[in-house]
């Protein structure tokens, strides 16, 4: 121990990134070290200096010292620094499995609650995941039940009372034709027409058909081809543009229904000035979403109407629908089905005149 009274002077000399020689030439006489020390070779052979001095003490003696890394120690810091590097790694590869594992029953969530919203499939969720999150499925999967119970029961209730109601209907009926034939008993006679042709369409809304039957894989093509043929029997102007093959799953019997709705909105409302009605269809399918336009040559439809025609029972065109069996609800059971397979229905106009209703189907 060097006592701070036995120094005399103090002299350092910095190095950077060097290591020591056998010697100390370079610091001249006043840093004169003892050559023949093996500790000090050792160091000199061993050591990177950092920093470099000299003490002169009262016996006029100079003690030279350096501060200095071993090369071993050197590379210790890097591979403790990967060693950290590949243990930080790992625990975030393993936090972001866990994270992951713990969100998936949300994400699963996620896609029912989008499936109810969209296509109305009440399916229940298994109760399985983090416990923070297991009373969210038990909410969710009761709600799915009270929502499908709802729409059962106001299905059943919309069925029974238009069953109920043609019962009635019926006998008015037999009834009038034992008046005499006259105008009073042909106008009676259209008015119970009016009111059949309601609670039929009222019924047939109520059904939901399309939901009994199962998914399948559809030529498009061969379908829209099928009712195409069967309007062109009648007379109809109508033709179809699409590719050679599309397959789409779907509900077939469902979508054959939206596509004749649309084609007879089109008969019923799509005449030109000059009486004439064209009608066209158009289907393609790109990136795995089938798109198929109905346009007709009609006078179109209010950009302010666009969204009260898919309502029930709405008709625009109050004139027209006293005089036929309309009741407004071929566009709504249309808008209808689409929504069950998760698609959209749009409406816009055409440029040179007539309505042109839009379907897209995603396959997702």
């Amino acid at each position: 121990m060097i006592a701070p009274s036995q120094i005399k002077d103090i002299r350092i000399v910095s190095v950077k990134s060097e290591r020591l020689d056998a010697g100390m030439a370079g610091m001249g006489k006043m840093h004169a070290m003892v050559s023949d020390n093996p500790m000090h070779a050792k160091m000199n052979n061993s050591y990177n200096l950092q920093l470099t001095g000299s003490i002169l003490l009262a016996n006029q003696h100079w003690l030279n010292f350096n501060s200095a890394i071993d090369q071993e120690i050197v590379q210790l810091p890097l591979k403790a620094v990967i060693l950290v590097f590949v243990f930080t790694l790992l625990i975030l590869i393993s936090m972001t499995w866990t994270v992951k594992r713990a969100l998936r029953p949300i994400d699963e969530l996620a896609v029912a609650a989008n499936k109810v919203g969209s296509e109305r499939n009440f399916k229940a969720l298994p109760v399985i995941g983090p416990s923070e999150v297991i009373p969210t499925i038990v909410a969710f999967n009761q709600m799915q039940f009270n929502l499908s119970k709802f729409i059962n029961d106001r299905t059943k209730m919309l069925s029974a009372i238009s069953h109920d109601l043609r019962t009635p209907l019926t006998s008015l009926r037999l009834r009038l034709e034992f008046i005499a034939p006259g105008e009073d008993q042909a106008r009676m006679l259209d008015t119970v027409a009016q009111m059949e042709a309601m609670l039929k369409a009222t019924l047939e809304f109520s059904k939901s058909n399309w939901q009994r039957e199962e998914k399948q894989e559809t030529e498009i093509v061969s379908l829209l081809t099928t009712i195409c043929d069967d309007y062109r029997d009648r007379g109809l102007n109508i033709q179809l543009k699409s590719n050679n093959k599309l397959v789409f799953r779907l509900w077939p019997i469902a979508f054959r229904r939206v596509i004749e709705n649309l084609v007879n909105n089109s008969i019923a409302h799509g005449e030109d000035v000059q009486g004439n009605l064209y009608i066209s269809i158009e289907a393609f399918l790109t990136s795995g979403v089938l798109t198929i336009y109905v346009r007709d040559t009609g006078r179109g439809i209010d950009q302010s109407q666009f969204e009260e025609v898919i309502k029930p029972f709405v008709r625009l065109d109050k004139a027209r629908a006293t005089h036929n069996s309309s009741v407004g609800l071929g566009l709504a059971i249309t808008h209808s089905i689409i929504q069950e397979h998760g698609g959209k229905l749009t409406f816009s106009n055409q440029e040179k005149g007539g309505l042109e209703v839009k379907i897209s189907l995603s396959e997702k």
